[in-house]
Order: C-alpha cells, then structure tokens, then sequence
C-alpha cells in the first residue's frame, strides 16, 4: 500500500457486531475532541435489497465459511457472522442479560451484575427490545407454550429486538424485511454520523463509505498506523492486543 493511502488513528475497533458496533458509538464521542476513531471488519456491508432471505446465498453473503466453519481439531463447525453488524446481523434477535450467577461465575474483576443490567436496559431501549404482540405469536410457539406449562414449567417469551416484523422467520439470513434492530442499523450508523470511520480492504471511508479490512497475520490492520491503541471486540478471537491509553 501507498504511503498516500495510510491512515493514522488513536482508536481502531476490530469488530463491527454487538461489541465492536456499541463500543463505537460510545467512543464517538472522542472524534469532537479530535480523536480518530476506526471501525474495522472483515465481512461485507449489505444494502437492504441484498438481503434476500434465500438461504443458499444468504448463508454465503453473511457466515464465515457459508456457515460451516469448521475448528482446529476438526470435530465441530460453528456458524458465526462475517458481515457488517457481526453477529447482530444473524441471530435471532432475542435479547438478554446475563443472569447474576452467571456473572458471579466468570469472576471477572471490576464486571458487575447491577452495572451490567442498568447498561442492558439503555442498549435494549435503543435498539427496541420488547415482547412480541399475541398477533406475531406462531402455532409453533402456541404449542410450545401450552405443552410447557402442562408438563409443569414456567414458559416465558424472550424479548427481541424487533421493529415491523413480518413473521418470516428468516432471523437467521439478515431478515429480508429490515426489521431486526441490530448495530448495524442502530449503533453503527449512529457512531458513523458523528465521524468514526470505516475500512474495506485496505480502504478506509466514512458514512456510507466501502467497509472491511483485511487484517495482517500480526493483527495489525495493514491500512493503519499509529499509536498502539486497539480494542479487541469480536467474541470469537482477540486479533490484537489492548493497551489502555487515557484520552484526558
């Protein structure tokens, strides 16, 4: 690459899903300071017309390896999202927090359950989690319901992230019908109007601009340099080290 086409940043986010996508638009903030800020990830950005809800192409378009990448040892394969918006794209929608126990469990100093909580509560209001309405209920989950609490058990619906949802039951392939409120229609945009930046391969823009980068062996993105400010925010691996720096 060009001497010309190097960037430099004081914050590259590896990531664009539920971790990288947040910590984004929370960071924002520093670009009025003059920071530069950075969001980098390996997978396509899709217009609303390319979500097709066809699986065959959906599944290449959004998961590593068409959805069949398979780990080290060869004994399993895990369907993880490779797509601008990560894994917000592909799951669900259902949105929860982590019990206390489970927290309890991780032992993670400094990570607190109330703490937690009090944050779930502002990303769930900004991305619209809520119960679905009796209407987009499915025979499927009626009969799920009605055996549960026959046999004895306390059945809930779980909240989801949902504005305008048609049933489709295609959550999995983007959802063709734009209603599933992940980062990449809400916290995404967000951080890219106030100035964070985007990568594709090597190019780096802003707003609607090309997204994804191809990152080195090394886990330094070979289109950047810089101080070593770097936060790790894909849940499958950390590509590159955390060195904390204080922006006072």
């Amino acid at each position: 690459m060009s001497e010309a086409a190097e960037r430099r940043y004081d914050v590259v986010i590896i990531g664009s899903g539920a971790g990288g996508g947040t910590v984004a638009q929370e960071l924002a903030p520093l670009v009025r300071d003059g920071r530069r800020v950075v969001v980098l990830e390996k997978g396509p950005r899709l217009g609303d017309a390319e979500f097709t809800g066809r699986e065959l192409e959906m599944a290449a378009a959004l998961y590593a390896d068409t959805g069949g990448f398979l780990t080290a040892d060869g004994t399993m394969t895990l369907a993880f999202a490779s797509v601008y918006g990560g894994s917000t794209v592909v799951y669900t929608g259902t949105s929860l927090t982590a019990p206390e126990r489970v927290i309890r469990r991780w032992s993670v100093p400094g990570l607190d359950h109330a703490d937690i909580v009090t944050r779930s509560e502002r990303f769930a209001a900004q991305n619209g989690v809520h119960l679905l309405e009796d209407s987009l209920i499915n025979d499927n989950n009626r009969l799920f319901v009605e055996g549960g609490r026959k046999a004895g058990f306390r059945v809930e619906q779980f909240p989801v992230n949902v504005q305008g949802c048609r049933g489709s039951s295609l959550c999995n392939l983007g959802c063709p019908n734009q209603a599933k409120q992940g980062t990449n229609r809400v916290q995404l945009p967000r951080a890219e109007r106030e100035g964070v930046a985007s990568g594709r391969r090597g190019s780096i823009g802003s707003g609607r601009g090309p997204w994804c980068a191809r990152l080195a062996r090394s886990g330094r993105p070979p289109c950047c340099s810089g101080p070593p400010s770097r936060l790790a925010c894909r849940s499958s691996a950390t590509v590159s080290p955390v060195t904390p720096r204080s922006f006072s």
